[in-house]
């Protein structure tokens, strides 16, 4: 393969990478960390407790959620509650310099994906075939790293993260402490194909809670290629009915697409 085939194959694997890493949501948060520490008026443990209790209080609820790096948008999207979901993002890859306008949704379990890939759209001939196109894709002809990332990501379930607290303390609303995103850092860096420094298990943050559920989580300085940025995680309507609807007009994902994926 040559360096040309593999430079431009990298961002149309990355595609798929930003599916899974943006609707999983750090889906994969470790499930190990010591106990909280409480200060002020709470009792030892009793902060990450209650910041636990509002991030899985998100499960099975209808929400909508944005994620920034800094003051720059990155994603934004929204759940139904009932296992569809949808978003939109900008992913970028520092190695290639390319970046792509990506829309995804799941709706009755399928993935659809719609992609504006800009330059690439010239390069690669099956990428400017399927330009600013709804494409559904079958997770069973992904290559199988790819196709667990993808199912995993589909489920779309931020309550899990609660597993990945490992330190809590409050003051007021706002609750403060380390977060373990070894496994799930992808959410928050697209370009990183969940590869994270060992910092990345205790990284500081900060939490609000509105009406016994998450609002806002800021990660603070992740890693994101050789620089460090505060990564903030934003949810809204919580608990109010949200309809997704099937894309119109997709239509299959084509062999050439999986032979490329499978290639990269």
């Amino acid at each position: 393969m040559s360096h040309t085939e593999r430079a431009t194959r990298r961002p149309a694997t990355l595609v798929v990478l930003a599916l899974a890493a943006l609707l999983s949501l750090a889906l994969a948060a470790c499930d190990k960390g010591d106990a909280g520490v409480g200060h002020g008026l709470n009792p030892p443990g009793a902060a990450k407790d209650e910041l636990t209790a509002a991030i899985k209080a998100l499960a099975g609820k209808p929400y909508r959620f944005s994620v920034a790096q800094g003051d720059t948008p990155i994603s934004s999207g929204a759940v139904d509650g009932k296992g569809s979901a949808q978003f939109h993002a900008t992913v970028s890859d520092p190695t290639s310099g390319a970046s792509v306008e990506l829309d995804a949704a799941r709706v009755d379990k399928a993935a659809y994906l719609k992609v504006d890939f800009g330059a690439l759209a010239g390069v690669v001939p099956v990428l400017g075939d399927l330009n600013r196109k709804w494409v559904k894709v079958d997770a069973k002809k992904l290559p199988s790293s790819l196709s667990k990332q993808l199912d995993a990501g589909l489920s779309a379930d931020l309550s899990v993260l609660a597993a990945g607290v490992q330190t809590a303390e409050r003051n007021g609303n706002v609750y403060q402490g380390t977060l373990d995103l070894s496994k799930g850092a992808a959410l928050l860096n697209t370009a990183s194909g969940g590869k994270v420094d060992a910092a990345a298990k205790a990284l500081p943050y900060e939490a609000t809670v509105a009406d016994g559920a998450l609002a806002t989580l800021k990660v603070k300085g992740l890693k994101i290629g050789t620089q460090t940025a505060d990564v903030t995680l934003t949810l809204t309507d919580v608990g109010k009915p949200i309809t997704i609807a099937k894309p119109k007009g997709a239509v299959s994902a084509p062999a050439d697409l999986y032979s490329l994926l499978a290639a990269a």
